[in-house]
C-alpha cells in the first residue's frame, strides 16, 4: 500500500473502486478488513489472544485496536520475501538460490531499486518467475481482484445491516449491477411496444437475488479462512 511514499515505484493494481485513495489499491488492505469480520477472530482478540484464532493473532495481533496504516507499519514483514542481511566476509547459504549484493546505503533509495530489479531481471527468467512460490509468513493465495473483493465486503457488510431484507432487495442497496435485458427487452421496453413485463421482472429479480447470495457466500468463504492465515481462500482445509 502507498500511503503517499515519493519513492513509492511499484506498479499499483487497477483501484478497487473509483475514488479509492492509493492505500487502499492492495490485497494486504482487504486482508485486514476481511479479518475485522472474522467474529472467531474478534473473541480471541477479546481474549487478550486465547481462542480458535490464537495462531494468528501471535502474528496480526488485535486489529481493532489501531487504523490500517499503524497495523500495517508494524507487521508488513509478513508478508514480505525473506531477505537475509549479510555483513562483509561472511558466507551466506540461507537460500537455495542466492547471490551477494554490495549496496551503497548512502545512494537514494529509487536508484537502489532500479539497479536491484535490472539484476534480478537479467538472472531471472520470465519462466523462471512464473513457478516462484512465495516464501513468506502469509502469502495471497491467488491474483485477486480488488473490485470484487470490495463488491464482496459491501454486500457482506450491507446484509449486517439488514439482515431482514431479501436479497433482491439487497442487491439494490449494495448497488449490484444485473443485465435488464431478457430477449430483447428491458421491463421498460417491454411495456412500450404491449408486451407484458412481468417475466421479465421476474427473470431480472432472479438476476439480483442469485448475484447477491454468490457475493455473500464468496465473503463468508473469505471471511472464515482469513482467521485462519489464508487470504483470499474460498476452499476449506
Amino acid at each position: 500500500p502507498n500511503f503517499g511514499d515519493p519513492e513509492f515505484s511499484y506498479r499499483q493494481p487497477k483501484p478497487p473502486h473509483p475514488d479509492a485513495p492509493d492505500w487502499k489499491c492492495s490485497v494486504y488492505y482487504y486482508w485486514w478488513l476481511y479479518l475485522r469480520r472474522n467474529e472467531d477472530y474478534r473473541r480471541t482478540c477479546e481474549a487478550g489472544g486465547q481462542g480458535p484464532c490464537a495462531k494468528v493473532y501471535r502474528d496480526f495481533g488485535n486489529i481493532y485496536e489501531t487504523d490500517f496504516k499503524t497495523w500495517w507499519d508494524r507487521h508488513w514483514r509478513l508478508f514480505a520475501e525473506p531477505v537475509a542481511v549479510v555483513e562483509a566476509g561472511n558466507n551466506f547459504g540461507g537460500f537455495k538460490r542466492s547471490i551477494t549484493l554490495e549496496i551503497d546505503l548512502d545512494a537514494k533509495r529509487s536508484r537502489l531499486l532500479d539497479e536491484i530489479r535490472g539484476i534480478l531481471t537479467e538472472l531471472q527468467a520470465d519462466t523462471e518467475q512464473d513457478r516462484v512460490v512465495s516464501e513468506a509468513s502469509y502469502r495471497v493465495e491467488t491474483n485477486p481482484v480488488l473490485s470484487a473483493l470490495h463488491q464482496h465486503l459491501v454486500v457482506w457488510d450491507m446484509k449486517q445491516l439488514n439482515p431482514h431484507v431479501g436479497d433482491a432487495v439487497l442487491a439494490d442497496l449494495a448497488d449490484i449491477r444485473v443485465n435488464h435485458v431478457v430477449g430483447d427487452y428491458t421491463a421498460e421496453q417491454a411495456k412500450l411496444v404491449g408486451r407484458d413485463p412481468a417475466p421479465i421482472i421476474s427473470e431480472v429479480r432472479r438476476r439480483k437475488m442469485q448475484a447477491a447470495q454468490r457475493h455473500l457466500r464468496i465473503a463468508a468463504q473469505y471471511i472464515e479462512n482469513v482467521g485462519k492465515g489464508r487470504f483470499p481462500c474460498r476452499v476449506g482445509r
